[in-house]
């Protein structure tokens, strides 16, 4: 049997990478074709198993690259996230704690990022010069390569031979598809040769398409379903420990105006716990800094973050997957802070709040009292064409699979 190998950052707790492979593996079974002819299996760069957490277990993205481990006309899909230009340096922090993520900067300072990319790819086993960028020519058989809603917004800030090795790659792709602006016009710029590419929002705004608010509530773990049954009106409050660091009084005191001004409870979520995200040690000094009371859900599964940003009044965050999934629920939402380039594109591009990119902490106020009324009709709208622009990319991807 033919296969549909899914390769992303499946092996980490951060909740948008989580989700990628479960949305993707339902979007493509509405095929029957696929659905009764392709075994769709899933690849991180290890091993691993976060099942506890609602997570797709992964094999190691050594086994991909094995002889005759694709047959000939199956297809691997890089599912998407920032992976252009992401190295294997990068991504072998992401398993370690803030620390080591520490003494990988200083490692890339003293020996050079391309040495460090090249030691991290070896310690990972990986056999591609960048751990995402993957063309058909690095495999023995006939295989589709397909690049689904990917980004990229640091693209011009990469070193030239990870441009030229990016460029080559996506040649010699079948699909190639991103989620927003500032990376379209950064591939088009280099992309010369190709007319196919493809703007499509990314793939996690479908999920109240497969995860109704009773479904998740169903999935509930303990210690959210508690919290939601003592507190049903708030608001919810996200960022990486590199944004909120050195912020906790500004962000603090913003939450509390919200809080005064509204009655509105403030609940603290950590969305991604891995190595240079962090989130529940921010969302920790936060509440040591803040004079209200405030929540903060411990050991979430994936369906405890989508239900706590689903029945919240609003979401803020540096996430772009708690923004897409409070666009998603058709929930207001504010984007933070400026720095989150990948954010700021994405908002600018498909968001329809005023004052569309992203925010400073400084600004969280002011930036409520013009969200938290938004007319519920229009995000309800907004979220129905993302959803649809979503479905025709998964379609297209769907067509060149079976026809291949």
């Amino acid at each position: 049997m033919k296969k549909i190998a899914l390769l992303g950052a499946f092996d980490r707790f951060n909740y948008g990478d989580l989700l990628f492979p479960i949305i993707i593996e339902k979007s493509l079974k509405k095929s029957n074709s696929i659905k009764s002819n392709y075994q769709i299996e899933f690849y991180g760069l290890k091993e691993s198993d976060l099942s506890e957490y609602g997570a797709k277990k992964t094999q190691s993205i050594k086994k991909l690259f094995q002889k005759d481990n694709l047959p000939e006309k199956s297809s691997l899909i890089i599912v998407g996230g920032e992976v252009l230009g992401s190295g294997w340096d990068t991504m072998l922090s992401h398993f370690g704690s803030e620390y080591g993520n520490f003494i990988m900067k200083i490692l890339r300072k003293i020996f050079g990022k391309n040495n460090i990319n090249n030691l991290s790819r070896r310690v990972l086993n990986g056999k591609t010069k960048l751990p995402w960028i993957i063309g058909e020519d690095d495999f023995g058989s006939n295989i589709n390569v397909i690049y689904n809603t990917v980004g990229g917004t640091g693209f011009n800030y990469l070193d030239e031979s990870y441009k030229k090795e990016i460029i080559k790659k996506i040649n010699n792709s079948s699909f190639f598809s991103v989620r927003e602006e500032k990376t379209k016009n950064h591939m088009v710029d280099v992309l010369d040769s190709r007319n196919d590419i493809f703007m499509s929002p990314d793939s996690a705004i479908v999920m109240s398409q497969y995860f109704s608010t009773n479904f998740l509530e169903s999935k509930l773990s303990n210690n959210v379903r508690t919290f939601i049954n003592e507190c049903q009106d708030y608001v919810a409050f996200q960022s990486g420990l590199k944004y909120s660091k050195g912020n906790e009084k500004i962000i603090s005191n913003q939450l509390e105006k919200i809080h005064k001004k509204t009655g509105l409870n403030v609940l603290l979520i950590p969305i991604g716990r891995a190595g240079g995200h962090s989130d529940h040690i921010g969302m920790k000094r936060i509440k040591d800094n803040i004079n209200i009371p405030v929540e903060i859900p411990e050991n979430c599964n994936i369906y405890d973050i989508m239900y706590l940003i689903a029945k919240s009044e609003l979401f803020m965050g540096t996430s772009l997957h708690g923004n897409i999934t409070a666009i998603s629920f058709g929930v207001p939402n504010i984007g933070l802070d400026k720095r989150v380039s990948k954010l700021d594109s994405f908002l600018k591009t498909w968001d329809i709040i005023d004052g569309k990119g992203t925010i400073d902490f400084k600004d969280i106020f002011n930036r409520f009292e013009i969200v938290y009324n938004y007319n519920k009709k229009e995000l309800e709208s907004k979220k129905k064409e993302l959803i649809t622009l979503a479905n025709n990319n998964f379609d297209k991807i769907s067509n060149i699979i079976i026809d291949s």
